[in-house]
């Protein structure tokens, strides 16, 4: 029986904006579920109807706890406690371009760090948020040079939908380097007349990003991610650029 589209966890990724959680953790739960309120009107019908409202999705991670004074995990997540417009990334299989990803903007609720006597000392961290975007890793390495990523045909927006972006910068090194990202879109896969679709913010120091999202409709199937990359001494960027179309 064939098993293709089936996959085991093994070098998943979780990405909060500019840490990388992954080597961190054991346990990772997305949930998305929209708010359905019911619509109790007059009328012959004696069942109780419900329309899709308002989505929440809802992240659920354990791992082990990290000692680390500063950079690492235990800091991370403590500062991010009750902050609002993080960024919060899950790639299943790799996290390599072209993979798919689970992006949203996410508000660390919980964060618990415990055990019992004798046990590894771990830890558990809840976060929330809206729309949970379903998409495509377009660029994850590191960046030293001005460039673009790879071409892709990911599709077009069409009416009601909208595009995605969401950049997670993990390192930034050299002398007052700099990072520019844009969107592009294209007819084709040679990319001959690109058209910026939107702009990520000025990068010079790790962290978290999400796009305002660009309504459709564009008709342009092939995406990439262009950089320019600014500074002395050999600036370099680890980043993730994660992109998706959806209503």
């Amino acid at each position: 029986m064939a098993t293709v589209g089936k996959h085991i966890l093994k070098n998943c990724r979780c990405w909060l904006n500019g840490y990388d959680m992954s080597g961190d953790l054991s346990q990772m739960a997305l949930t998305s579920t929209p708010k359905n309120p019911e619509l109790n009107l007059f009328g012959p019908s004696s069942s109780v109807r419900r329309m899709a409202g308002l989505w929440n999705t809802v992240a659920d991670h354990q791992g082990l706890w990290d000692t680390a004074e500063t950079g690492g995990l235990d800091k991370t997540l403590y500062d991010e406690i009750g902050v609002s417009e993080g960024v919060m990334s899950v790639a299943p299989l790799t996290g390599a371009a072209g993979e798919t990803a689970f992006t949203f903007v996410s508000t660390v609720g919980q964060y618990n760090p415990g055990g019992r006597h004798g046990d590894l000392f771990g830890f558990s961290v809840h976060a929330e948020g809206g729309n949970l975007i379903r998409g495509t890793v377009m660029v994850n390495g590191n960046l030293t040079a001005t460039g673009t990523g790879t071409a892709m045909k990911l599709g077009p927006v069409a009416e009601g939908q909208q595009l995605y972006a969401a950049m997670h910068v993990l390192s930034a090194s050299g002398t007052n380097p700099t990072l520019v990202m844009a969107v592009q879109s294209a007819t084709t896969q040679a990319f001959g007349t690109p058209t910026e679709r939107l702009a990520l913010p000025q990068v010079i120091a790790p962290g978290g990003w999400w796009a305002t999202p660009v309504a459709g409709p564009i008709t342009d199937e092939w995406w990439r991610v262009s950089y320019t990359i600014g500074g002395t001494a050999t600036p370099k960027f680890l980043a993730v650029v994660i992109l998706g179309i959806q209503a």
